[in-house]
């Protein structure tokens, strides 16, 4: 069932008549997009950037399944890695469990907002580099599918 709908997906994707930017930037910002924290909402501002942008619409929402049931946690988990380093913020897990265990309201708060700080930069920053990193492969690949096609046609 699952594999029927991504089968479905991926020929709207490739048979749809877009130019290979069109497609390689929707999976780049559709990809960025999913390395953001708003699991369970990604699609919406996905669609809304491929209207936008006019860029090939279902390989935006497809790149946002980069985060799904299987991967969300641990890219959520490297995205805050990243983030802590950046910002130095520096907790461990035996602090977050004491601050959380004392229930201290102003350092939970603290604790959450610095997390969640953090949890957006490492994401921002670990989306981009990976929407960058995957443009230029599917806009090559792109390029060679639209290549073949015209060639098809031309016999």
């Amino acid at each position: 069932m699952i594999t029927e709908k991504v089968k479905d997906l991926l020929k709207k994707i490739f048979e749809e008549d877009s130019s290979a930017h069109s497609v390689a930037l929707g999976i780049a910002i559709g990809i960025f997009i999913g390395f953001l924290p708003i699991y369970g909402f990604q699609m919406i501002p996905a669609f809304l950037l491929a209207v936008i942008f006019k860029i090939n619409k279902a390989a935006t929402v497809a790149g946002v399944w980069i985060t799904n049931p299987l991967t969300a946690i641990p890219v959520y988990l490297f995205n805050l890695w990243v983030g802590l380093k950046i910002t130095g913020y520096n907790y461990t897990y035996s602090q977050v469990k004491l601050i959380v265990g004392e229930y201290n309201l102003q350092e939970i708060f603290s604790l959450g907002t610095k997390l969640l700080l953090a949890l957006m930069i490492g994401s921002i920053i670990t989306g981009f580099i990976s929407a960058v990193l995957v443009y230029y492969p599917v806009k090559f690949l792109m390029r060679m599918r639209n290549k073949r096609l015209r060639q098809k046609q031309q016999k």
